[in-house]
């Protein structure tokens, strides 16, 4: 799923909670996009994760009832990949959104370097869920509270 913002999203989405961009000689070279829970609605292919999201708890709390941010979308140019930027891009977007309990995203079950990738990050698999074209697609929590 290729999931497209407009400007006007990205720059409401950024004045809540900033995003976060990677840069090497002016140029970007990865982003992390933050999104809070208020934009459920605004993403069409995003609404079954944020339902899906407050149907969940983590730890014995209910996830609706949670602090937490949602990384909308993270992404590193492909001549870029490899390089070790991925850590240090989310660790830059906590630093940016620490006033919350957890961040989550999902991530395609099918793409196996990147839930290896979040993983090594400190993610935890959370749930799966079904999108519309019968996909699947896992739900994975970072909690920043346990470091």
């Amino acid at each position: 799923m290729t999931v497209k913002h407009t400007i006007a999203q990205l720059q409401l989405m950024n004045d809540r909670c900033p995003h976060v961009i990677m840069k090497s000689d002016g140029v970007v070279v990865g982003y992390a996009l933050s999104m809070l829970p208020s934009f459920a609605d605004m993403i069409h292919q995003l609404i079954p994760m944020f339902r899906t999201i407050d149907q969940l708890s983590y730890q014995g709390k209910a996830l609706q009832d949670a602090t937490y941010i949602v990384v909308g979308q993270i992404c590193i140019s492909r001549g870029f990949r490899g390089k070790g930027l991925f850590s240090p891009l989310y660790h830059a977007f906590r630093r940016f959104n620490d006033n919350f309990d957890f961040c989550l995203t999902e991530i395609d079950t099918a793409n196996a370097r990147s839930l290896s990738a979040h993983r090594k990050v400190g993610f935890e698999d959370l749930s799966d869920h079904l999108d519309e074209a019968g996909k699947t697609w896992r739900i994975v929590i970072w909690d920043w509270n346990s470091k």
